[in-house]
């Protein structure tokens, strides 16, 4: 083996020069596959996070008290969660049917309703 070494010694520099680069390289490739496994479960708990305080703000109000307007824009973002669309769904029609026959809820019914026919 050292005699192959001496007799070879442009490819023994080689390999003693790739061996390094190719373990630096996948380091580099496992460390950037962990960042970005971490980031994917950093977004997913923040969309999480966002589902839920828009819940918050349709059921009870962004500054305890409801507003028609506030509720509207919150029925329009659950569509962009199509993740929790079948809760999303369900809640929706919850809240429909509470609102059934209440003053002054139309618009908040008919937002609603695009909103369902979205998510399905």
């Amino acid at each position: 083996m050292i005699e192959w070494m001496q007799n070879h010694i442009a490819e023994t520099t080689f390999i003693a020069t790739v061996i390094p680069i190719v373990i630096s390289m996948l380091v580099l490739a496992f460390s950037a596959l962990k960042y970005v496994g971490n980031r994917k479960e950093e977004l997913k708990q923040k969309q999480f996070e966002n589902y839920h305080m828009i819940l918050d703000w349709l059921v009870a109000g962004r500054t305890g008290h409801l507003l028609l307007d506030s509720q509207i824009a919150c029925i329009y973002e659950l569509r962009n969660y199509k993740q929790y669309k079948d809760v999303s769904i369900r809640i929706l029609e919850g809240q429909k049917n509470t609102l059934s026959g209440r003053p002054n809820t139309e618009r908040l019914i008919k937002e609603i309703d695009i909103a369902l026919n979205d998510l399905r």
